[in-house]
């Protein structure tokens, strides 16, 4: 077929638009949640007992879930691509598919027509599978709320393989076979992509048919044995000796575990805070601080030759600096004995232009040279070393503050949901009154909490602060952590005696000091309330909001968020650091205060 242009965009719009593929993925959700409700009514058992309440009703709800897959598929993909036709015209059914410039990666001789009727196939049949996925996984748990948490583990694996394995990975195959790929079906079409596969490169269209294959028939085998062999209740279950076993391991290890550390269990596991620490785990392995840095080429000379010599200004340094600078004078002196040498005829044109190639660099090389000896003055003006200023740009630079408050945002998220219970949980459970009446439900219980609060907000800042410090470590020249602080431009101000690692000690002493004021907030905030739900939530609105605020660019938000305090680097960007340390830390004296008169 030859190709030819017509109208396309109402074919490449359903083909790039993501929020009708996650718009499909909800519409199955309902109809997977509607097959659940017997079970939190109650009714699982009494339709187990009927004739057609196995194997029969597990197939009909097969059936059910691919009708709403295809009508689905057809009811939004199909709607969204019926006003395209309106608004754009209806494409030309005929011509080569690769007559479509989103589509010149598909190989096969097909049609638009044919890719119409194609996509729309594999796009029914990958919302069907991902249906079936779904009923199999919530189906397969008889607590609800663990279901929940399986379906969030799995598919919070499959989005990190998508986005964390490389193209050119050996394990490429994961990425693109995998549910997080196949929920944009569309990009199967749209990228001409081979991966190696045991040394054999198989398309990721391939790879995504075969596992849209092999999903539907492993999870529907799943979904007729949930419904048709697996009891509702009470029958003998093999694994029953090693869990007993398992229990009186953890009655016999808690009941001698100290009170703080109960504590710790308690909000980690039982009030589900492992899982936004997983989130942290996740920033910690993909997040990135600092900010690209554009340099010119005489920028990026003069940054070598500082690497090169990094330190105080000494004669050698000096001694360097001259001899670069007599050999561009030479250089200079040549270039100028050619060009006399061109006007006085003794050279053609040809041979005078490739003679002067030899040159070209040379005025780059005569800036970079200011540069350096600009800095090097400098450098012996104010008593510090000459360093590169590259890798400071993208971490030190006012423009790398916005990465370091949505870390501090991510911790934020992480200490208000972890924490915003501790105290809470005992009012919601009814106990609160019976535990402060024993002998140790005052002032022993008071100070295992506050331990417990310690142990935790000092480990976010420790795991965030080892992240952080690799990253930086990775990136900055080696040697460059003895200079004084003062070496770097932002941080003039700062006595010559400290050098650039005693001010990142510094600031890690002012993080540990934030946090620790901020847990004491959020206890005194779950103090306040009646419920964990309610303490957790108001700890993310009161912290978590004023972050985010902050990270987009609202004036003020530096001193109402704590994020910019933690992060530490808000002290020489304004002069309202010192300011929001301080109310920072009154605050969080006030909240500890507060949050143990209201215990105790």
């Amino acid at each position: 077929m030859n190709l030819v242009l017509g109208h396309d965009d109402a074919l490449t719009s359903i083909l790039q638009s993501v929020v009708t593929d996650y718009m499909l993925v909800l519409w199955m959700l309902l109809f997977v949640m509607s097959f659940l409700q017997e079970r939190r009514r109650g009714l699982w058992a009494m339709i187990y007992a009927t004739p057609r309440g196995r194997g029969q009703l597990g197939l009909r709800r097969i059936g059910v879930l691919f009708v709403a897959a295809i009508s689905g598929t057809f009811l939004l993909v199909g709607g969204g691509f019926s006003v395209g036709c309106a608004i754009y015209g209806i494409p030309e059914m005929n011509r080569a598919v690769q007559s479509i410039p989103l589509l010149q990666g598909i190989t096969q001789e097909w049609s638009v027509g044919s890719f119409i009727w194609i996509y729309f196939l594999t796009k029914g049949l990958a919302v069907f599978m991902m249906g079936l996925f779904l009923y199999a996984i919530l189906s397969l748990f008889r607590s609800l709320p663990a279901a929940i948490v399986t379906l969030g583990v799995v598919m919070g694996a499959e989005y990190v393989l998508y986005w964390g394995v490389q193209t050119q990975s050996p394990w490429a195959v994961v990425k693109y076979g995998n549910l997080a790929a196949l929920i944009e079906t569309g990009s199967l079409f749209t990228r001409y992509l081979n991966v190696n596969l045991f040394t054999v490169p198989v398309s990721i269209r391939t790879i995504g048919w075969f596992l849209i294959g092999v999903v539907t028939v492993l999870s529907a085998g799943v979904v007729i044995w949930n419904q048709r062999w697996k009891r509702p209740a009470g029958h003998k279950n093999v694994w029953e000796r090693f869990v007993m076993i398992k229990n009186r391991c953890l009655d016999a290890l808690w009941t001698r575990c100290p009170l703080w550390l109960s504590e710790c269990y308690k909000v980690l596991f039982l009030q589900r805070g492992w899982l936004v620490w997983s989130v942290l785990a996740l920033w910690m392995l993909y997040g990135a601080l600092g900010v690209p840095v554009v340099e010119t080429t005489e920028e990026s000379l003069a940054n070598q030759f500082c690497e090169q010599h990094m330190g105080p200004v000494e004669e050698e340094t000096r001694a360097a600096a001259t001899l670069w600078a007599e050999r561009i004078q030479e250089r200079i002196e040549e270039r100028n004995q050619l060009r006399s040498r061109y006007e006085a005829g003794e050279l053609s044109a040809g041979e005078y232009d490739s003679a002067m190639n030899e040159y070209s660099g040379l005025d780059i090389q005569q800036g970079a040279l200011y540069i350096v000896q600009d800095r090097i003055q400098q450098a012996e003006a104010e008593n510090v070393w000459l360093i590169s200023n590259h890798a400071i740009e993208r971490y030190f630079s006012p423009s790398a503050y916005s990465g370091y408050q949505l870390a501090m945002g991510v911790l934020l998220l992480v200490l208000a949901i972890t924490l915003g219970g501790i105290q809470a949980s005992e009012e919601e459970n009814g106990v609160r009154n019976m535990v402060r009446a024993a002998y140790w439900g005052r002032s022993p219980l008071w100070r295992a909490k506050a331990w417990a609060v310690f142990v935790l907000s000092s480990l976010c800042v420790i795991l965030y602060t080892i992240v952080e410090a690799r990253q930086l470590i990775q990136v900055l020249p080696v040697g460059i952590w003895a200079a004084p602080a003062a070496s770097v431009g932002y941080f003039r101000e700062i006595p010559r005696a400290i050098s650039l690692a005693g001010l990142y000690g510094i600031l890690f002493t002012l993080r540990l000091v934030m946090v620790w004021s901020v847990a004491g907030l959020i206890l005194c905030i779950s103090g306040w309330c009646k419920q964990t739900n309610v303490g957790q939530g108001a700890a993310v609105i009161l912290f978590g909001v004023p972050a985010f605020l902050g990270y987009v660019g609202v004036a003020g938000m530096q001193i109402v968020s704590p994020a910019g305090a933690i992060s530490g680097w808000m002290l020489f960007e304004t002069g309202i650091g010192f300011w929001a340390y301080g109310l920072w830390t009154i605050l969080g004296l006030a909240g500890w205060i507060a949050a143990r008169r209201h215990w105790t």
